[in-house]
């Protein structure tokens, strides 16, 4: 019995995914990428919810009665966009990967690069914990100097942190 009505509830879970798409309210065009990753999500939430039944359906537990709702505020994320070596400072930290269009990028630091300077101090004075504190737990608006040598050549460069917005997250499986 609890297999077919687990049998039944994908069914109708896949029918209803289908059938009821993630959609926008406002009937905003999206770009085809964005499309696609939500597209991507909605696939992504489906596994997860198939995954939690057969789990459930396993320990012979009724997942008619499945009821789980997630809900994040908006919230505003930030990220400098640079990921630096921590092992190896002889030179500074190592900049081993830029993401295309972030403000790192946008500042023409490149893979290859050394970050010698982190706010006026040099890297060898400062802790790893101090380095990942300022590199990588940026808030939007927090200004940020670099000293940056590039094929050779050093320059102070002073970045003030962009962020962007993520939407609030409302999220209901299962009965309401």
């Amino acid at each position: 019995m609890t297999k077919t009505i687990l049998l039944a509830l994908l069914i109708g879970l896949t029918f209803n995914a289908s059938a009821y798409a993630i959609q926008d309210s406002k009937k905003v065009e999206h770009t085809p990428s964005t499309q696609q990753l939500l597209s991507n999500l909605q696939k992504e939430i489906e596994a997860t919810t198939l995954a939690i039944a057969k789990n459930e359906s396993s320990k012979n537990k009724d997942i008619t009665e499945l009821n789980y709702a997630i809900s994040l505020p908006e919230k505003q994320y930030a990220n400098l966009g640079l990921l630096v070596n921590l092992t190896i400072k002889d030179q500074g930290y190592q900049v081993i990967s830029v993401t295309p269009g972030s403000d790192a990028y946008k500042l023409g630091i490149r893979v290859n690069d050394f970050i010698q300077k982190i706010d006026g101090v040099n890297v060898g004075e400062l802790s790893k914990k101090a380095v990942i504190g300022t590199l990588y737990k940026v808030n939007p608006d927090d200004v940020i100097s670099l000293g940056v040598e590039s094929k050779g050549v050093y320059q102070e460069i002073v970045v003030k942190i962009h962020g962007v917005l993520l939407p609030a997250i409302r999220l209901n499986v299962g009965k309401n």
